[in-house]
This record gives C-alpha cells, structure tokens and sequence, in this order.
C-alpha cells in the first residue's frame, strides 16, 4: 500500500474531473479530481463540516458530499460490476467505518488533501444494509441506469431522497 503525502504527486488522480466513491479491504475512499482547485476548494475539503447523505434509486447506491462553502458531490457506487465484490465488516455500536478523503489536481495528479472521517455507526449500518441487497447488474446496464438517473436527477434532487445522513466536524 502506497503511503500519500501532499504534494506529491500520484497517477491516480491524473485524468478526467470527478469524483469517485469506492469500498476498499482497508476503508472506504472518496477520490476527489478537480481542475486546478482553488485554496478555498483545499480549504473546504481539508478542514470544513461535512454533511453526507445515502440515498438508495432502482438498486443504484448514491452519497452525496457536502462540504461547508463548497459544491455538492454525488458518486453513485455498485459493487456488483466489480471483479472482487468487497465485504463490509459488521459494524459495532458506536463505530464507523473509516472514509479516506483525497483531493487532488487532475491536471498534474498532485494530491493538494487528505483528510480521514469516521461515518456514522448508523450510516455504516444502512450502507452495508444497501451494498448487500444491491441486485447484480452488468456493467453496461449499470452505467446505462446511472446515466438515465443523472439526466432524471439533480445533485440536490438525490440528496433530498437521501434515507440517512451523518456529519463530520472539524
């Protein structure tokens, strides 16, 4: 496992602008890649509140990422279409499950954040919950059903269908 430092600079956040949430064995990752982002961006995503959401359309998982004094984020996530679909622990009462937050410059891949929340134990809960009744989809037909939703749905359309949500303060 690659240690990260900022100011380094890594392959993975080199590319397109976006965000993408995934499951690891170690945690949980949010990758943020933003075009040259703005010290009050840094800012936001390295010490500011976040809110986050979990909201639950036609099999299709979304969190959406509030940071104080910044955009929302959404990353709609599936664990079916991956090869090595991961396995969330139990969660303990008064435990969360751990979320590594990275930003970075996708023009140069240069990590300009990191920052590690804990989620919620009832947060944790529910996505377990959604991961493990998540029906099977094939990959085309996944991206295709996000596609739809994403033309169908605002940001702030599915963060207010959201079925829970937790906060992080610094």
């Amino acid at each position: 496992m690659e240690e990260l430092r900022v100011g380094g600079n890594y392959e993975f956040l080199f590319g397109r602008e976006g965000a993408l949430f995934n499951i690891k064995e170690n945690g949980l990752d949010l990758t943020l890649r933003f075009h040259k982002p703005t010290k009050d961006e840094i800012e936001a995503i390295k010490n500011n509140d976040l809110k986050y959401y979990l909201t639950y359309i036609d099999g299709v998982i979304w969190l959406v990422w509030e940071f104080k004094d910044a955009k929302l984020i959404d990353t709609p996530y599936c664990a079916t279409i991956l090869k090595n679909k991961p396995v969330l622990q139990d969660v303990k009462d008064e435990e969360g499950y751990g979320l590594t937050i990275t930003l970075g410059d996708c023009t140069n891949g240069k990590l300009e954040a990191i920052r590690y929340i804990s989620l919620s134990t009832k947060v944790s809960k529910k996505l377990k919950e959604m991961v493990e009744k998540q029906p099977d989809f094939k990959k085309p037909d996944y991206y295709r059903l996000c596609q739809m939703q994403m033309m169908k749905f605002t940001t702030k359309d599915i963060k207010s269908r959201a079925i829970i949500y937790g906060k992080s303060t610094k």
